[in-house]
């Protein structure tokens, strides 16, 4: 069987999603980004990602946070990012079994550590 070369991430800015597209494909993953809640949704349940870059506030306006409804489907290769800096949100996420939280904007070597660490299990 051949690993999953493919990653997943989903932000409201568009902006945020192709930077961190462009140094996931750097390591050689096929990236597919969406600015849409539902669109993600479907994405993830269909898709099997070696990981999945969710902001907390996707879909947050259409409901519940985005991140709380796929985290069952993506389990630990799930990153969750995050631009307030809550200590509730993050203990909440690592509790749940979500594989790493980051601070949005992220920088390149946050993205590189939690990709390896979350794809790698």
């Amino acid at each position: 069987m051949f690993p999953v070369r493919s990653v997943f991430i989903g932000t409201p800015s568009r902006d945020v999603g192709y930077e961190i597209a462009g140094w996931v494909r750097a390591m050689g993953y096929e990236v597919e980004v969406s600015v849409d809640g539902a669109g993600a949704v479907r994405a993830l349940h269909r898709g099997n990602f070696a990981a999945s870059f969710l902001d907390h506030q996707l879909g947050a306006a259409e409901g519940p946070s985005i991140w709380r409804v796929v985290r069952p489907i993506v389990g630990r290769r799930l990153i969750l990012m995050a631009q307030e800096r809550s200590n509730e949100l993050w203990f909440e996420a690592l509790r749940s079994g979500v594989g790493s939280v980051l601070p949005l904007p992220p920088a390149r070597p946050m993205v590189v550590a939690a990709l390896a660490a979350v794809a790698a299990s």
